[in-house]
């Protein structure tokens, strides 16, 4: 999932899925003071959130001009090579 504020204000959303059941999470955070990237300069997990419920109501919490990735997916161990 991608979560976007395109506002000057930071923003709370409450992100949720009926009959979603808990599930490990990761999520990726883009902000210009927030930009998490591994010693090559991959993007990195910034939080992990290990029995996220979408069910009830996962809370993702946005600074200003930004986006947020919520993915159940694992990190690669390598990134892709560039073509």
């Amino acid at each position: 999932m991608a979560v976007v504020n395109e506002d000057a204000a930071p923003r709370t959303v409450v992100l949720r899925m009926a009959g979603a059941r808990p599930a490990g999470m990761l999520e990726y955070r883009y902000f210009e003071s927030e930009r998490p990237v591994d010693e090559r300069g991959y993007p990195c997990v910034s939080t992990a959130h290990p029995d996220a419920d979408l069910g009830a109501g996962v809370t993702v919490h946005l600074p200003a001009m930004g986006v947020v990735f919520l993915t159940t997916a694992s990190p690669p161990d390598e990134p892709p090579t560039p073509r």
